[in-house]
């Protein structure tokens, strides 16, 4: 199963109130686009003599799974050389996949002057998704059938899924988030006493000592006590007894994170969906 192709999509709309960083006229800025681990540098055209630049361009960057961050420089055309006026770095990995969202936000001042403000949309999304519309929301999962085989995919980043660590074949092995691929420490089956079994190792999803609030999710041996035995609730994955769901741990949606068995209360990190 191939990794999802991802882009990221920026609309730079406009900035306002960005200073003069020479003694005549007002500054002509345009704005660049640095992305963490993309070598290339974007960048809008520039806009003669303004203090409100509006671009209204679009840049369609492909990422890869381990996206981190963006940065915007705002900076000011000279003819011998030019002026950075301001920045800013904006974190990608607490936006929610597919969600177009728009940003309105003071910028970092150079040389002791004010910044500025800069508009814009972020989109972390499919690259055969139409840029800037946001997918429909994924089905409600349902209990798989009986052998066949799936990945649990975080439902808010499915990028992300739910992954043996070190693709190891041991007892006791953590489980964790990872970026999706979809070989064998990352596919399942749902048997028919309701545990979920590893199809890299043939053990099962396990509440580590029993059903213990907080505890991390390990693979373990099939004995299809209450701390194995689990039941598909719409995004919910949650054991059929003991009130505990599949939980990516403090929310850190992100890759390494642990996944725990925790309290049942539905919110992002408790959805899943299977493929």
């Amino acid at each position: 199963i191939s990794t999802m192709s991802l882009n990221l999509n920026i609309r730079l709309i406009e900035a306002v109130d960005v200073p003069r960083m020479d003694g005549l006229g007002k500054s002509d800025p345009y704005c660049t686009i640095k992305v963490t681990g993309v070598d290339q540098v974007f960048q809008t055209k520039y806009i003669d003599n303004t203090e409100n630049p509006k671009w209204n361009e679009d840049f369609f960057i492909p990422i890869q799974p381990d996206y981190s961050d963006v940065l915007f420089t705002l900076i000011d055309k000279d003819i011998k050389f030019d002026d950075i006026i301001s920045d800013i770095n904006v974190a990608l990995n607490p936006l929610q996949f597919g969600k177009v969202h728009e940003f309105f936000i003071d910028l970092n001042p150079k040389k002791g002057k004010k910044g500025g403000k800069l508009k814009f949309l972020l989109q972390i999304a499919p690259s055969d998704l139409t840029p800037f519309t946001e997918p429909p929301p994924p089905p409600v999962s349902s209990a798989p059938p009986p052998g066949k085989q799936f990945s649990i995919l975080s439902a808010f980043n499915p990028k992300f899924a739910l992954d043996v660590e070190g693709a190891s074949t041991k007892s006791g092995a953590k489980v964790i988030l990872y970026d999706y691929h979809g070989k064998a420490n990352q596919l399942w089956t749902y048997e028919a006493n309701k545990t979920i079994k590893s199809v890299n190792s043939g053990l099962v999803l396990d509440v580590e000592g029993g059903v213990k609030n907080g505890s991390k999710l390990i693979q373990f041996p099939a004995h299809a006590k209450d701390n194995q035995r689990w039941i598909f609730d719409g995004k919910v994955i949650k054991l059929e007894k003991g009130g505990l769901a599949i939980d990516i741990k403090e929310g850190k949606i992100q890759k390494g994170t642990e996944i725990i068995g925790f309290t049942v209360h539905g919110n992002g990190n408790q959805q899943f969906i299977i493929k």
